[in-house]
């Protein structure tokens, strides 16, 4: 059963429950589009042990294989049936079809969905903007009607990017609806997609994200309480629940102007976690928050990537950035800061977590947007950086943390929303950092050591037997180490994978954001030490032999069964 109300928050089964989320795109990294289960089970399961129980499918309806994966391991799930509805999100889009396509694809969304007990919420709409005005308002309410009739047991949302709204009620935003030529777009059109990029840069989201990262100032006049209420409350008032897209600051005075209005932060920015948790935590009409994203996906290419010396851009960046480099996990599944400041702040990891701003960039201008708030990562091993000064980042939960190095305190700092900052020399050797609660007792440490001399391939296999039927996937963890595994993360060099047997080589690369390289290929530069490489099993049992292989390095093996 679910219920839910302004006064005691969202009830699933009868137990009070907030919902830890992340918003998730379709893709599977170097697989590409392609959904296969084990793909979506691996996704699901790190989601789930970093403190996620609940995922908002991004933009568009749920697969099969990530619905089963969800009702298998627990995993609550918000699916979303369109980006677009009448005005553009793109000039060639959805818009082209959503007329006479919008009613049977959200009508097969929730027959999907209606057997899949880890589906708790439809959400109609991402970002919508037709929602300000009274045809949209009038199509929400057509649209929440259609789902109730389908399925009553679960609450409908929309999710419209409330300053977006805003700046579109007072006029200062267009409805983009034609091409660049002034016509309406066609099916049949032939455009050069590259000019398309330049056509369609200023519509819709893309054109708020830009102002989002440009001029805060500017977004923060205009977000008021009063702005909002007058560009969203018709169309919330035809749903169950309010999804608020980047909507925390209002979340008190909306709730002051509709106090039996339920609400949920549909996309909020990862960076915020702490700060956003710690709000939410207290307020039973906000049943939750889906951070953008939980999974760095391919395309809005570099988002959230970090520029050195002079800026890209504030948001879509040139090629050869090909995905957005933001998530709580990167593009290979490795656990970003993201990742442990959304565990830490959910009571998921008691354990101090140190980044270091990259040590080869220090000195240099650094350029990041509201999806990350640094380019730090959990390394000690700069070589060639000896001397450097860096920022070292502890994010924990207490009052105050202690770094180390080579057994030298840094001193105290106190905790403020988690974080504390030291200015640090580089050398080789071990940083160490330590928690304390209020009365001084301590919470957790955490050491981070520089790597060894010796560099060495490490491959491990997630899973060392398959299932025969060409559908199974095992992922292969390929990292340059020292001895005793650390990663040398200033050792990047080209790794070539080849495999026999009764499986093939189904994808390769790193979680990298900027790359010319091909995932169908054999071989990859490594990023920051790392590449991951997937086999896929054949329709026979047998073994894998998998060969891993770079210039300088001892070769490694291992073997896969398939079964």
């Amino acid at each position: 059963s679910i219920a839910c109300n302004a006064t005691e928050g969202l009830k699933i089964n009868g137990r009070p429950t907030k919902l830890r989320g992340g918003c998730v795109h379709h893709d599977n990294g170097v697989l590409g589009a392609c959904s296969f289960y084990a793909a979506e089970y691996r996704k699901v399961k790190k989601l789930k042990e970093a403190g996620f129980n609940a995922i908002r499918s991004s933009h568009y309806p749920m697969s099969e294989g990530m619905l089963r994966a969800c009702d298998k391991l627990g995993m609550y799930v918000m699916d979303e049936a369109f980006d677009s509805w009448r005005d553009n999100a793109g000039t060639y889009g959805y818009v082209l079809d959503f007329e006479n396509e919008w009613r049977k694809d959200l009508r097969d969304m929730v027959l999907k969905d209606i057997n899949h007990p880890s589906v708790i919420l439809y959400s109609i709409g991402n970002e919508i903007s037709d929602t300000y005005r009274e045809d949209g308002i009038e199509l929400t309410e057509e649209m929440t009607t259609l789902c109730h009739s389908l399925d009553d047991t679960r609450p409908v949302t929309i999710c419209p990017n409330v300053m977006m709204n805003v700046l579109h009620n007072k006029g200062l935003m267009k409805d983009i609806s034609l091409s660049a030529d002034g016509k309406m777009p066609q099916k049949d059109d032939v455009t050069d997609p590259l000019l398309q990029e330049e056509d369609g840069k200023m519509g819709g989201s893309v054109m708020i994200n830009i102002l989002v990262a440009t001029a805060p100032a500017l977004m923060k006049l205009f977000m008021t309480v009063k702005n909002a209420d007058a560009a969203t409350s018709g169309c919330y008032g035809k749903v169950d629940i309010a999804g608020y897209n980047y909507g925390v600051p209002v979340y008190e005075g909306l709730h002051r102007l509709h106090p039996d209005r339920v609400g949920v932060g549909s996309e909020t920015n990862p960076p915020d976690i702490l700060k956003t948790w710690e709000k939410i935590r207290n307020m039973p009409y906000i049943i939750g928050d889906f951070m953008w994203t939980a999974w760095d996906y391919l395309g809005e290419g570099g988002i959230a990537a970090v520029d050195y010396g002079k800026s890209l851009g504030a948001y879509n960046k040139p090629y050869p950035i090909i995905s957005a480099n933001c998530g709580a996990f990167d593009l290979i599944g490795h656990k970003d800061h993201a990742g442990h400041l959304a565990s830490i702040a959910w009571g998921y990891e008691n354990n101090p977590y140190i980044a270091v701003r990259p040590v080869d960039h220090a000195g240099e201008k650094m350029h990041v947007s509201g999806y990350r708030g640094t380019d730090a990562i959990p390394s000690w091993s700069w070589e060639g950086c000896e001397g450097k000064k860096t920022t070292v980042l502890i994010y924990s939960v207490g009052a105050t943390v202690e770094v180390f190095q080579d057994g030298f305190s840094l001193g105290k700092k106190r905790l403020k929303n988690g974080l504390a900052k030291y200015k640090v020399s580089y050398r080789p050797g071990c940083l160490t950092a330590v928690s304390y609660d209020a009365q001084g007792k301590m919470i957790g440490n955490t050491k981070l050591q520089s790597a060894g001399s010796k560099t060495k391939l490490l491959v491990t296999a997630e899973k060392e037997e398959i299932q025969a039927g060409g559908q199974d996937l095992a992922y292969l963890d390929i990292a340059l180490t020292d001895e005793q595994g650390i990663v040398k993360v200033m050792q990047d060099r080209s790794v070539t994978v080849k495999v026999e047997g009764a499986g093939t080589l189904c994808g390769i690369g790193s979680g990298s954001c900027r790359t010319e390289e091909s995932y169908v290929g054999d071989t990859f530069t490594t990023y920051r030490g790392r590449l991951q490489a997937v086999v896929r099993s054949g329709k026979g049992t047998g073994n894998v032999s998998v060969l891993v292989t770079a210039e300088g390095l001892e070769p490694a093996r291992l073997e896969i069964s398939v079964k």
